[in-house]
């Protein structure tokens, strides 16, 4: 099979994680046919493993989707470059004045942008954050960086190229751009004005389940392809992007292989947040606790299928608007049968992980649709009730709020709802407080136990 390869940097990466690798660079992969020039030069922020990788094997890796049938691989050249910030500072910045760059783009999770979950607005007491500002020739969260990246360039009298974030936050167009006023306005007003007049960073939904890659894969992928691709990755067939159509630079043609440009996401963001990762985070936490460890495993267990569906169906759709073109009752019926896909090992510890920055995205705003309606959502309530459980028996995984919340399990598993409960950057100012969520999910903690 040939391999497609770019010609010139035009995209720099923040974050070559498998989800970026089997999601976007598979769009920018198959756009070469239209522009050859878009290759992607693949920055990690803080790890090595995947860049290493991914240099010696001349940034070549392999695209495997796992099918019924059974796996389907394809050599991808898209990314012409893979670097990390920690000691190539020098050369990521080479790239970033770069007067040809178009693109700056990033998958780095929700808590790589150091945010407050429960407002959406920068962190500045994040240790990161502190340190961009004490260390402005040296940064290391993706704002510092950003923000210096597009000062030089302003400096150097170059435009500025589109910047967008590819994570699972609702607006993260404007989070991300919000978040670079505040930063750039604590030392330089004029950039703060000129980010806020002149940037354009859309909005951005992904969708495809990319389960992390293990030493099982990786000898799928090498007896497919007859030698061992440390960077090979392995996803779904289901793909989807849904962009918002504001571009201050050139782009390559995403449209023409599937991807969504559109004047309003929101509606998409809404309904893939609702209805598959909503699903998906409580599915973890319900098939941690009953002992399972994937996804298909868990949707094996006829208990854990049925409260997924009852959970989709009377909870989550019902407070979820489709948007124009998306048929809902086909998109909620498609979710199940992609969580039990048996050819995907997605570890239901590697979902859980970070829950308590997911939570105000995924779940909070389902609460507070319900209540609006004067109603409580049962099947939320359980959810958030599985994944207290899972601290109040040690079972929960890493989180970048481990400490405090480890601190605030109390021996009775009420009294460790009313303290999670109680945690506003998680439940915000009014579900948390809600007596009738309240005891809902004391109730669910009840029957868990």
């Amino acid at each position: 099979m040939g391999i497609r390869r770019a010609t010139a940097t035009r995209i720099l990466h923040l974050g070559p994680g498998a989800f970026f690798r089997a999601h976007m660079a598979a769009y920018c992969e198959k756009a070469l046919v239209q522009d050859r020039s878009f290759g992607i030069a693949a920055m990690s922020m803080r790890s090595t493993a995947i860049v290493d990788a991914l240099a010696v094997q001349d940034c070549i890796y392999t695209l495997g989707e796992m099918h019924a049938h059974g796996l389907e691989v394809r050599p991808m050249g898209v990314i012409r470059e893979a670097l990390a910030l920690s000691r190539d500072r020098v050369r990521c910045m080479e790239i970033a004045l770069d007067p040809g760059l178009s693109v700056i783009s990033m998958t780095v999770t929700e808590k790589g942008y150091a945010l407050d979950p429960a407002t959406g607005a920068l962190d500045f007491d994040h240790a990161d954050i502190r340190h961009d500002f004490d260390h402005p020739s040296e940064p290391v969260s993706v704002v510092g960086l950003l923000t210096a990246i597009l000062a030089a360039r302003r400096e150097a009298g170059l435009a500025w190229p589109t910047v967008m974030s590819l994570d699972n936050l609702r607006h993260n167009g404007r989070l991300l751009k919000a978040a670079l006023i505040a930063f750039a306005g604590r030392s330089n007003s004029d950039l703060a004005t000129a980010i806020d007049n002149d940037l354009a960073a859309p909005a951005s939904m992904v969708d495809r389940i990319t389960p992390a890659t293990g030493p099982a894969d990786l000898d799928a992928v090498a007896a497919r392809i007859g030698w061992r691709d440390r960077a090979a990755v392995l996803t779904e067939p289901f793909t989807q992007w849904v962009i918002e159509d504001r571009f201050a630079s050139d782009r390559p043609a995403w449209e023409r292989h599937g991807a969504i440009l559109t004047n309003d996401v929101e509606p998409f963001e809404n309904a893939k947040l609702r209805l598959i990762n909503a699903p998906h985070s409580a599915l973890a936490w319900i098939g941690l606790l009953r002992g399972r460890e994937t996804v298909a495993d868990a949707m094996a267990d006829p208990v854990i299928r049925r409260f997924v569906e009852t959970l989709l169906h009377e909870d989550l759709a019902p407070v979820t608007d489709a948007p124009e073109g998306l048929d809902k009752g086909e998109y909620t019926a498609s979710v199940t049968g992609r969580f039990a896909n048996p050819a995907i090992r997605h570890r239901l510890a590697q979902i859980a992980t970070d829950s308590s920055q997911k939570i105000a995205q995924r779940l909070v705003p389902v609460l507070e649709a319900h209540r609006a309606r004067g109603r409580v959502p049962p099947h939320v309530c359980r959810a958030i009730a599985a994944w207290i459980m899972l601290w109040q028996k040690g079972l929960a995984p890493a989180d970048p709020m481990g400490d405090e919340l480890a601190a605030s399990v109390r021996a009775d598993p009420r009294d460790t709802a009313d303290a999670f409960l109680a945690i506003r950057s998680v439940f915000g100012e009014c579900a948390g407080r809600d007596p009738d969520i309240r005891s809902t999910v004391h109730a669910a903690l009840a029957d868990l136990a």
